[in-house]
C-alpha cells in the first residue's frame, strides 16, 4: 500500500463518487456567489466614496436638511475645505490623496479575503486526502483480515485512531466556528455603538437647525427695529451683517454635521454588511458541520461492521488453526506406528522335508506375476501426513506474509501519527495568522472610525478662526454680547 503524503488537512467526503462530485460542485457554487457579492460591495463603496470625495453636499444619495442659495452655499463649501484663498487646490489634492488611500485600503482588505479564501480551499482540499488515506487503511485492513490471526487488536487500534481523528477534526471545526461566533458578537456590538453615534448626530443636527431658524428669527426682528430708531442705521446694519454671518457659520456647522452623519451612515452600511457577510459564512459552515456529521455517522456503521467481519474471519481462523493442529497430531502418531511396524524383525521357523511319491504326473504351467512393489509407498496414511505438511507449511508462509503486512501497517501507521502532529502544528500557526489578520482588520477599521472625528475637529478650529477674524473685521471695540454669542455657537 502506498501512503499518500501531503501538508494540508482534509474535509471529509462521501464514499460514493457522485456524491462527493455533488458536494464539490455545491461548495464551488457558494464560493462563487460569495465571490460575487463582495465584488458587489466593493463596487458601491467605491462609488460611494467618489461621490462623497467629488460633491460634499451627496454623502450616500442622502439629502440635506437645509437648502443653501448661491453665495451661501460657496462660502459653506469654501469653509468646509479649509481656507477660502486655497480652496480649490486643497479640494483637489486632499480629495486625491485620500482616494488613493483608501483605494490601497480596499486593494489590502480584497488581498486578505483572496488568500482566507484560498486558504479554505486548501483545508478542504488538505482534509480529502486524509479522508482518502483512512479509506485507503480501512481497505487493507479488510484485505489482511483473513490471515491475521490473533492480531485482531491491531485493527480495533486502527479503528481507535481513525475514531480519534474524527473527534480531532470536530473539535477543530468547533474552535473555528466560535471564533466566528465571537467576532460576529463584536462587530454587532459596535454596530450598535455606531447606531448611537448616530442618533446623537440627528439630534445635533435638529439643534443646530433650530438655532439657524431662532437665529435668523432674531436677526430679522431686530434690523427692523435698529432701522426705525433715530441714528440707529448703522449699528442696524452692523448688526446684521453679523447675524448673517453667524447664519453663514450655523449653516457650514450643519453642513459639517451632516457630512460626519453620512460618515456614520457609510461606516454603518459597512458594518451591516459584514455582519450579513459573517452570517453567511456562519450558515455555510454549520451546512458543512452537517455534513461532516452525516459522513462521521456513516463512517461509523461501516466500520462497525468491518469489525464484525473481523471478528468472524479470527473466530473462523483460529477453528481451522485448531482443526490443522489435531490432523496433524493424528498424523504424526500414525507415523509412529508405521515406524515401529517396519523395525520389527521376524525369526525363521524350523522346516521338515517330507517325499510323498504320486501316481499321476504333475503338470506343470508357465505363468507370470505383478508383485506390489509400491503399495507400502502408496499407503492412504501417508499421503494424508505428507498433505498436512504442505498445508502447515503454506500455513506458516502466509502467517509470515500476514506479519510482515502488520509490520509495514504500523510503519505506515507511526508516518501517518508524524504527519497529523505536522498538520496540528500548521493549525495552530494558521490559528495564530488568522488572529493578526483580525488584529489588522480591527486596526483599520479604528483608522477609519477616526477619520470623521479629525474632519470634525479641523471644522471646528476653521470656524473659530473665521470667528476671530469677523470678530476683528465688524467689531474692534470687543462687545461682550457679540463675543458670548460667538462662543455659544463655536462651542455648540
Amino acid at each position: 500500500m502506498s501512503l499518500v503524503t501531503t501538508n494540508r488537512l482534509q474535509l471529509p467526503v462521501p464514499f460514493d463518487g457522485t456524491e462527493s462530485i455533488d458536494f464539490l460542485r455545491a461548495q464551488n457554487l457558494t464560493l462563487k456567489i460569495e465571490n460575487n457579492k463582495l465584488e458587489q460591495e466593493n463596487m458601491e463603496l467605491r462609488h460611494n466614496l467618489q461621490l462623497a470625495l467629488t460633491k460634499a453636499g451627496s454623502w450616500g444619495g442622502m439629502k440635506q436638511r437645509v437648502s443653501l442659495n448661491k453665495p451661501q452655499s460657496v462660502v459653506v463649501e469654501r469653509l468646509w475645505v479649509g481656507d477660502a484663498s486655497s480652496v480649490v487646490n486643497r479640494a483637489s489634492f486632499d480629495g486625491a490623496a485620500v482616494m488613493e488611500s483608501l483605494e490601497q485600503q480596499v486593494a489590502e482588505i480584497q488581498d486578505q479575503l483572496n488568500q482566507a479564501l484560498h486558504e479554505k480551499q486548501s483545508l478542504a482540499a488538505a482534509y480529502e486526502d486524509l479522508r482518502r488515506v483512512a479509506n485507503d487503511q480501512k481497505q487493507e485492513i479488510t484485505k489482511l483480515s483473513s490471515v491475521r490471526g490473533d492480531k485482531g487488536t491491531a485493527a480495533a487500534y486502527f479503528q481507535s485512531q481513525i475514531s480519534f481523528l474524527h473527534s480531532e477534526v470536530e473539535r477543530l471545526e468547533s474552535a473555528c466556528l466560535a471564533s466566528q461566533e465571537e467576532a460576529l458578537e463584536k462587530i454587532r456590538l459596535a454596530a450598535q455603538e455606531h447606531q448611537i453615534h448616530l442618533e446623537e448626530r440627528n439630534q445635533e443636527v435638529l439643534a443646530a437647525k433650530d438655532e439657524v431658524n431662532r437665529v435668523r428669527a432674531f436677526a430679522g426682528i431686530h434690523g427692523s427695529a435698529s432701522a426705525m430708531g433715530k441714528g440707529g442705521l448703522r449699528g442696524g446694519k452692523l448688526d446684521g451683517e453679523d447675524l448673517l454671518s453667524r447664519c453663514r457659520m450655523m449653516e457650514v456647522q450643519l453642513a459639517s454635521s451632516l457630512a460626519e452623519k453620512n460618515a456614520l451612515h457609510i461606516e454603518n452600511g459597512d458594518l451591516h454588511a459584514k455582519v450579513r457577510k459573517l452570517e453567511a459564512a456562519a450558515r455555510d459552515k454549520k451546512q458543512i458541520m452537517q455534513d461532516i456529521k452525516r459522513t462521521a455517522a456513516n463512517d461509523t456503521t461501516v466500520s462497525s461492521e468491518h469489525a464484525q467481519r473481523l471478528s468472524l474471519l479470527l473466530a473462523s481462523t483460529m477453528d481451522d488453526k485448531s482443526k490443522v493442529e489435531a490432523e496433524l497430531d493424528e498424523a504424526y502418531k500414525r507415523l509412529h506406528v508405521l515406524r515401529v511396524s517396519s523395525l520389527s524383525q521376524t525369526e525363521p521357523l524350523p522346516m521338515t522335508e517330507t517325499c510323498v511319491q504320486s501316481d499321476p504326473p504333475v503338470e506343470t504351467h508357465d505363468g507370470g506375476c505383478q508383485v506390489d512393489v509400491i503399495g507400502h509407498f502408496a499407503d492412504p496414511t501417508t499421503q494424508s501426513a505428507q498433505a498436512l505438511r504442505h498445508a502447515l507449511e503454506t500455513k506458516c508462509a502466509e502467517f509470515d506474509e500476514a506479519r510482515l503486512q502488520l509490520e509495514t501497517l504500523a510503519t505506515i501507521h507511526k508516518e501517518s501519527l508524524q504527519f497529523l502532529e505536522t498538520t496540528k502544528k500548521r493549525l495552530v500557526d494558521e490559528k495564530q495568522r488568522t488572529g493578526d489578520l483580525e488584529s489588522d482588520v480591527e486596526r483599520l477599521s479604528l483608522q477609519l472610525r477616526s477619520l470623521p472625528p479629525r474632519a470634525g475637529n479641523k471644522m471646528r478650529r476653521v470656524r473659530r478662526s473665521s470667528f476671530a477674524a469677523r470678530d476683528a473685521r465688524y467689531n474692534p471695540q470687543g462687545s461682550p454680547t457679540v463675543l458670548r454669542d460667538h462662543q455659544e455657537t463655536s462651542g455648540g
